[in-house]
């Protein structure tokens, strides 16, 4: 999230009175400095984020957000699908990394989930997206 994004957040707890949110800024291939507590989650969805890490750095990243995971939690990633509305608007415009199936799927493979699928979704963006549900 960028720093507006989380300042329009906090203004709407604020609006709101929300309680029992916390917000917390993590890198998510070092998550050593996140509170003890932040562990053991039934889901964590991560959206329009893998995109911008170099690609080496994209499965550590998933191994942390399963250590995350409670042990029948379950992660919802979607990720940008390469189409040639996807290559010129994301990967050259906005210099985010995009996939196909195959490399998401080895990269799932990789990680070691026990189970991960293809959910499907439509988007107005030509099916821009790729979602995957993975169980630790």
């Amino acid at each position: 999230l960028t720093p507006a994004m989380l300042d329009i957040f906090h203004q709407w707890i604020v609006d709101k009175n929300a309680k029992n949110i916390t917000l917390k800024q993590a890198d998510v291939l070092d998550l050593e400095n996140l509170p003890w507590d932040w562990k053991e989650y039934d889901l964590i969805v991560s959206e329009g984020m893998l995109e911008y890490l170099p690609k080496d750095k994209v499965p550590q990243a998933l191994c942390n957000l399963k250590q995350l995971l409670k042990g029948d939690g379950k992660l919802l990633v979607f990720i940008t699908r390469r189409n040639i509305v996807t290559k010129l608007l994301v990967e050259r415009w906005w210099k985010a990394n995009i996939y196909d199936e195959k490399e998401v799927k080895q990269i799932f493979q990789d990680t070691g989930f026990g189970e991960f699928r293809f959910k499907s979704f439509s988007t107005m963006w030509l099916n821009s997206t790729i979602v995957v549900e993975a169980k630790r």
